[in-house]
């Protein structure tokens, strides 16, 4: 697979693949106004409104292509969200700057691609104007926007953050899922526990009440048995497995 680079403020970015190269992509999830894909090298590509760095590249430019996300502390993202893979065409390589993402895209060509027969967890997850990536240890990686401290780490202040960085809070939990909301996150850990921060004025938190909470929190109200969660802009849905 042939690699270009665009330079972009000194920072490189490399970008997969040339027109008519498929990516190969495992997880795909969408924010309002960004996108992030996985790809099964467990790599991470981000691209769209960046006005909070929930791009995490380090600035606050938009993206109309997508572009390698560095950091993770040198880990590689989960990886097979779908099995097989799903295929995923990229643009031709921007130059120094993307097009203004008000700019008419022009169609790219058929994307032929297999549908995913066994879905797995997600292994990167977009909120309203924040991300959560999940590394192959099993830690949560959060940037963007943290106007509801929905980033969990205590690094990050109300303005958000530019560069992915762990959630501490979780190093001594194994994570196999995480979620996001418009302004909430959520993570399933391995023993069936959820562990829910951010926004919660409709208590999509599910902690019994409807206060703001800065720090990932066990949902102590739900049983350790979870095996899914989603979330949706002010609420948050729960699978439990049945006691054996």
């Amino acid at each position: 697979m042939i690699v270009s680079a665009a330079e972009e403020g000194g920072r490189t970015f490399k970008l997969k693949g040339h027109p008519g190269t498929p990516l190969q992509v495992s997880c795909l999830a969408c924010g309002y106004y960004h996108t992030a894909a996985c790809t099964v090298e467990g790599e991470l590509f981000c691209w769209g409104k960046n006005s909070d760095g929930q791009l995490g590249l380090g600035d606050l430019h938009d993206r109309g292509f997508p572009h390698l996300l560095r950091g993770f502390g040198g880990e590689l993202l989960l990886q097979a969200a779908y099995d097989p893979p799903i295929s995923m065409l990229i643009p031709p390589s921007p130059g120094a700057h993307d097009p203004p993402l008000s700019m008419l895209i022009p169609p790219l060509p058929p994307v032929a691609c297999d549908a995913p027969r066994d879905a797995l967890l997600p292994q990167v997850a977009c909120g309203g104007r924040h991300t959560l990536a999940l590394t192959q240890r099993g830690v949560p990686w959060s940037f963007g926007c943290n106007g509801h401290r929905q980033l969990g780490r205590s690094d990050a202040h109300g303005e958000g953050a530019l560069e992915p960085r762990p959630v501490s809070a979780l190093s001594a939990t194994r994570v196999v899922q995480v979620a996001c909301g418009g302004a909430h996150s959520v993570a399933l850990a391995e023993d069936g526990g959820c562990h829910a921060w951010g926004k919660n004025q409709n208590g999509q938190l599910g902690l019994g009440h409807a206060e703001l909470v800065e720090a990932p929190t066990l949902v102590a109200l739900l049983p350790r048995r979870a095996a899914w969660v989603a979330c949706g802009g002010a609420h948050t849905a729960v699978l439990v497995r049945l006691p054996e």
